[in-house]
């Protein structure tokens, strides 16, 4: 008879159940692992022996034959935990509990211990449906606020048979939000029209199009941008650990803060958008709920900005492997920045030295399929309603905008669906008469395309939710409007 147990891990957003099967069989005695690369195979070998070893625990003299069942392609599971388990329980006659999931690492002295990139194993043993699961006690401080699912505490290996369960705890805020400095908060004071869309950017996850003459502080106002996201609710730091096996985002996940992160020319197209030959998971995917800001945009290589349009439509990507399909969702609101030509002062007060056709070619690269998926497009410069003068009340935004979110997860009744994503089926219901009529006017005098107009409406959705409106309202959509390209097809004769 065979014992078998089990571990969990991600591919993707698809949790992996990886079983562990032990036999003994006739034959010289030794333990034959498969399922794992030879050197992986080895070091698990050498390392469990040496632990049941210290944890006083013999196992009998036969020939035991170790099976990692998981898909071919790299699952990184960690399955020091399920197989020492797995042997313990076979040399001892005991029948495991089919619904426990070991997840944890074991040292050639026994101790059980567990890194940050163990936590998402923990999510995907829930999604599994898993009712139990065993992981290390120095763990136990991070993941005890999950609920679904009874935890138990693992020190040593020789606890196996007289578990701790884990009482549950709220997660807490353990960070304070994210500081402005004097520089931020200057340039968001100074420009309230791009506080105000950055204001939405950050209620609805609408991208953003930054554009303008150099040195007028996009750069600056993408960062501060930050600094008014709310703090994450524990729905939506359970979605974001299904997602990443990056230490510094599941630590910044844990402290409740949303994922910032600014992404330049120097990042490689696979740490990114990811890879559907080995199923990595790049930036962008495993920024869920976060922003990151591609600076400079049209300095990005072709490949880049092409990855980036499928990006900008939050359509969730599936990668077919032989045995598995993995699961991306693109939850990420993208701030951009760049200048309106190679030299920077089209549009400016400032003289512009480009041709005709150096900035319809600077424009062409980008794309207009590109910079039409931009929701909301904003000129920053000296005549950008500067002022200088104006105080911020960051507090009373940040309140807003977590009002307004969770207006949006009642309407929706789930964390991963904003107004940036929704359809017409779910904005209409809502829409005032007088506010369909001005967008229809505004569709025609300025021959806003299927995709424009319902970037509008999703727009006036978000300013109505900040205006604790249910309905949208005309002065919803005429502000929307505010946001529409500012680099037409008309500007370049093309």
């Amino acid at each position: 008879m065979v014992t078998q147990t089990h571990t969990a891990s991600f591919i993707g957003e698809t949790p992996i159940n990886s079983t562990i099967i032990v036999e003994t069989k006739r034959g010289v005695p030794e333990i034959i692992v498969h399922g794992l690369a030879v050197k992986e195979a080895r070091e698990i070998k050498q390392r469990i022996l040496m632990a049941f070893h210290h944890a006083d625990l013999r196992l009998k003299a036969k020939r035991t034959l170790i099976s990692v069942k998981q898909p071919k392609i790299n699952t990184k599971a960690c399955t020091d935990l399920a197989i020492a388990a797995a042997l313990y329980y076979k040399n001892s006659n005991i029948i495991p509990d089919d619904t426990i999931c070991y997840i944890g690492q074991i040292t050639s002295n026994g101790t059980v211990h567990g890194s940050l990139e163990n936590i998402p194993a923990i999510i995907a043993a829930k999604q599994l449906g898993f009712k139990k699961v065993v992981i290390p006690g120095n763990l136990i401080e991070k993941i005890s606020w999950l609920t679904g699912i009874d935890i138990y505490s693992l020190n040593h290996l020789s606890e196996l048979l007289k578990l701790n369960r884990v009482s549950h705890s709220p997660l807490r805020i353990t960070t304070k939000h994210t500081e402005l400095s004097e520089k931020h908060q200057a340039a968001l004071a100074a420009y309230p029209l791009a506080t105000r869309a950055l204001q939405i950017t950050a209620t609805g996850g609408h991208h953003v199009l930054l554009l303008g003459p150099p040195g007028w502080g996009k750069s600056t106002l993408s960062q501060a941008a930050a600094a008014l996201l709310p703090d994450l609710s524990t729905e939506e730091v359970e979605s974001i650990l299904s997602s990443s096996q990056n230490s510094t985002t599941i630590s910044q996940a844990l402290c409740r803060r949303p994922l910032f992160h600014t992404i330049t020319t120097r990042d490689s197209l696979k740490d990114i958008f990811g890879s559907a030959r080995t199923g990595a998971i790049g930036m962008i995917a495993q920024n869920l709920h976060g922003t990151m800001v591609f600076d400079e945009l049209p300095a990005f290589s072709p490949s880049s900005l092409q990855a980036l349009r499928s990006t900008l439509d939050f359509e969730p990507t599936d990668w077919q492997f032989s045995d598995i399909t993995i699961h991306r969702r693109q939850r990420t609101t993208i701030i951009a920045t760049g200048n309106p030509c190679r030299c920077g002062n089209w549009k400016s007060a400032a003289a512009c030295h480009c041709s005709k056709a150096q900035r319809n070619h600077y424009w062409i690269r980008l794309g207009t399929a590109l910079l039409d998926r931009f929701q909301l497009h904003l000129w920053i410069d000296e005549q950008y309603e500067f002022n200088k003068k104006m105080s911020l009340d960051i507090e009373q935004i940040r309140q807003s905008i977590k009002k307004a979110r969770l207006a949006q997860k009642k309407r929706y009744s789930t964390w991963l669906l904003r107004n940036a994503q929704a359809d017409w089926e779910l904005l209409s219901p809502n829409l005032d008469n007088q506010a369909m009529q001005q967008l229809k006017r505004a569709a025609i005098q300025l021959q806003l395309s299927l995709r424009a107009a319902l970037h509008t409406l999703r727009i006036a959705r978000t300013i109505a939710d900040l205006s604790d409106s249910d309905t949208i309202l005309q002065t919803h959509i005429l502000e929307a409007l505010q946001y529409r390209p500012i680099i037409t097809p008309k500007d370049l004769h093309v």
